[in-house]
């Protein structure tokens, strides 16, 4: 493809992020569209029966893309592999508060390091799907990682990161690295260690060092 289209493509894609995305958001707004459809049979009911094989139309082609991804998605994430190292499944929730020890970035045992209360650390945390491969992840940090992992809830297995405010934005970086496609890596980890939060006054914007 050439490369100003790859840039902004003739309907005003921009090809700035993986396809599997690109395709996740067209199969959104097919979602958003149908719905709009759905809004017009309720409305204008004299037309419903000419307009339902439409919506059925949208809703094959909804779940055809589905299917679709998730081939483009196994092949991205086996490219990324191949280029950046061992993937771990790794569904994230978003950022939250919990009971971490250190932050994963300066080993702070405290969330505001200037009042240094003794409070529940910044965190992300996701399911993984045994102890073993927790146990990988976890070992993958220096410190501020830990495994919760309870005997009597073995299927429920999380990892817990945590940080200091000021390490807030490279917390938020590692948890935009993850949730793409639910994988992390230790080249995830080391990347936004890496990251730096930009903020000159007047623009904020996000530098990443590591690509």
């Amino acid at each position: 493809m050439d490369k100003k289209i790859r840039k902004d493509g003739i309907y005003g894609t921009v090809f700035d992020k993986p396809v599997s995305v690109l395709i996740e958001n067209i199969r959104n707004d097919m979602t958003v569209l149908r719905g709009r459809l759905s809004d017009i049979n309720h409305e204008y009911t004299g037309w419903a029966d000419r307009l339902k094989s439409v919506e059925g139309l949208l809703t094959c082609g909804i779940i055809s893309l589905h299917s679709i991804n998730d081939e483009i998605i196994k092949f991205e994430i086996k490219s990324d592999d191949i280029e950046f190292g061992k993937s771990i499944k790794f569904q994230p929730r978003g950022v939250g508060l919990d009971s971490v020890d250190y932050c994963y970035l300066c080993g702070s045992k405290h969330r505001d390091n200037e009042n240094k209360q003794k409070d529940y650390m910044n965190n992300i945390a996701a399911f993984v799907e045994t102890k073993e491969l927790g146990e990988e992840i976890v070992g993958w940090f220096i410190k501020g990682a830990r495994l919760d992992y309870r005997p009597s809830e073995p299927n429920w297995i999380q990892v817990k990161i945590g940080s200091c405010d000021k390490h807030l934005p490279n917390l938020k970086n590692l948890f935009d690295r993850t949730r793409v496609y639910g994988v992390i890596r230790e080249h995830d980890i080391k990347q936004s260690i890496l990251f730096e939060e930009k903020v000159d006054g007047i623009d904020n914007g996000q530098t990443d060092k590591s690509e």
